[in-house]
């Protein structure tokens, strides 16, 4: 006959102290595994960052139109980095698929989509092609106060979102590319940032007031474009005027 079953339970052997040990010890172990892979992680995180490929030197350079800012940023061999963008066109259209050429023969020929896009750019677009070739990993426009004001009460209007509680930033997630609307400085990014002035800033805004935006902060910017937007119909000549005074001043800034 079995013993009953308290004597069962009685006479089950305490932990030993050995297997307390291991116990312990395989705790230790995971932890020290958690903090190396953390650890890791980390080390992964800045190494993309420091990667993102951006000039070694701060370089101002003056373009007419968005084909030649394309061509400026392809040229400066830029990857994934960030852009503050001073303008008031936060347009954002993309290439429509009927814009890749149909398959003539049999079999298919591979198609350069990113050769399509480039050769597609324009001033409603060259921002998303800077963003679907990879040049571009997100995008911040610096506005003028009256322009970004405008621009938060035409939301609102429609509904739209992306509007912060405070009405102090936009942001518009589109296709899964990040852009921000303010009208100050996004907060420190902690890695390079490539700054392009477009004409149409200057439509209402001075080279003062940019300059008071930006504030000492040119160091920052490992890239600078200046775009006359020759290509824009609704940017006047006083306007591209400024944004050349404006490259002056940017120069001026840089080689101090």
């Amino acid at each position: 006959m079995s013993a009953p079953l308290d004597d069962q339970v009685a006479e089950q052997p305490a932990p030993s102290e050995d297997r307390m040990v291991d116990t312990r010890f395989v705790a230790v172990i995971a932890v020290v595994v958690l903090m190396a892979l953390f650890a890791v992680l980390v080390a992964f995180d800045r190494v993309g960052t420091s990667s993102r490929n951006a000039p070694a030197a701060a370089a101002v350079v003056v373009v007419d139109d968005s084909r030649q800012l394309l061509y400026a940023w392809t040229s400066a061999g830029l990857r994934g980095v960030v852009l503050l963008d001073a303008t008031r066109d936060t347009s954002f259209v993309w290439i429509p698929p009927d814009s890749v050429p149909a398959p003539a023969v049999w079999p298919v020929a591979p198609v350069d989509l990113q050769a399509v896009y480039r050769e597609g750019v324009g001033r409603e677009n060259v921002v998303w092609v800077g963003s679907k070739t990879g040049i571009l990993r997100s995008v911040h426009y610096l506005m003028t106060p009256a322009d970004f004001e405008a621009k938060v009460s035409g939301g609102r209007a429609v509904g739209a979102r992306g509007i912060a509680p405070d009405g102090q930033s936009v942001t518009a997630n589109d296709e899964g590319y990040l852009r921000y609307l303010r009208a100050s400085l996004p907060p420190d990014l902690g890695e390079p940032v490539v700054l392009n002035v477009d004409a149409s800033y200057f439509v209402d805004g001075t080279s003062e007031g940019l300059m008071a935006q930006l504030g000492d902060s040119l160091s920052d910017y490992r890239f600078i474009t200046v775009n006359r937007a020759t290509d824009a119909t609704d940017v006047p000549a006083p306007a591209r005027l400024e944004a050349e005074r404006m490259a002056e001043i940017l120069r001026a800034g840089v080689s101090r």
